[in-house]
């Protein structure tokens, strides 16, 4: 990804019932944007001031867009399958 080097962690805290419906349809660029904003770190491992990220991630090309939102993407997934349990009888 030429020379930016991107840093998300991706913590339940940050992530509301509402980003997960609306990860089940084909959310737009912009959610996407202001989702992985709230995940991106800096080197050190602090979380960058949302406005901050953002104006960072929106300085990426489509090549480096698609692959970020691929990795993104299949992490949230994971974290998903980890967090939402169908089969706990809506406790």
């Amino acid at each position: 990804m030429s020379d930016k080097t991107l840093h998300f962690k991706i913590d339940l805290q940050r992530i509301t019932l509402d980003d997960l419906i609306a990860l089940e349809s084909k959310p737009s660029l912009r959610f996407m944007r202001d989702l992985m904003a709230r995940h991106l770190q800096n080197g050190k491992g602090v979380y960058l001031d949302f406005e901050q990220a953002q104006t960072l991630l929106g300085t990426l090309n489509v090549s480096e867009l698609n692959g970020v939102m691929t990795d993104f993407g299949q992490a949230v997934q994971n974290l998903q399958e980890q967090a939402v349990n169908p089969t706990s009888g809506g406790n």
